[in-house]
């Protein structure tokens, strides 16, 4: 049976904190590029997000497109937080375009959507498990803060249950 044994993000405020936040509150080591100087966007300025997450490595460039591309490239498999046009991520949907370059699949969770986080959530797991990897590298992506008010305790709660059913 496949397991996550590491969460890639990048470091972003937003959902790639919420999400990376409860990968180390469940034990699963966190990964990540992060544009070089580790910029975020409330951490300007070096070292920006590697004082929160001294894992991450800095991409050459200051570009966050690159650190989008190198983390889905990295990845076994990536889920991502839509907000389903409540909210719009330039980054989030330039990781979309990445996902096909690479061959990176990818699951939706659309916040506020039709369907429960809870439902889709169920349908993640059962996703995941189709993978045969004995060690998946779950890319993980979504709005920021400033984007999306409020995204980082929705990933925080939807990693943490994915984790705490998954793993």
């Amino acid at each position: 049976m496949s397991k996550i044994t590491v969460l890639r993000s990048g470091g972003q405020s937003g959902a790639d904190r919420g999400a990376m936040d409860a990968a180390g509150q469940c034990g699963v080591r966190i990964e990540g590029w992060c544009p070089a100087g580790g910029w975020a966007e409330d951490y300007p300025e070096p070292p920006g997000v590697l004082a929160l997450y001294p894992e991450m490595i800095e991409t050459p460039s200051k570009d966050v497109i690159q650190r989008t591309e190198w983390n889905i490239r990295d990845s076994t498999c990536c889920i991502v937080l839509n907000t389903g046009g409540r909210g719009t991520s330039p980054g989030t949907d330039a990781g979309y375009v990445f996902n096909e370059k690479y061959g990176v699949p990818h699951f939706d969770i659309e916040i506020g959507g039709e369907r429960s986080v809870e439902e889709q959530l169920e349908d993640a797991c059962e996703w995941l498990r189709a993978f045969d990897d004995d060690a998946i590298v779950l890319g993980f992506g979504g709005p920021r803060e400033s984007e999306y008010p409020g995204v980082y305790e929705i990933a925080f709660d939807v990693v943490k249950e994915l984790l705490t059913r998954f793993c």
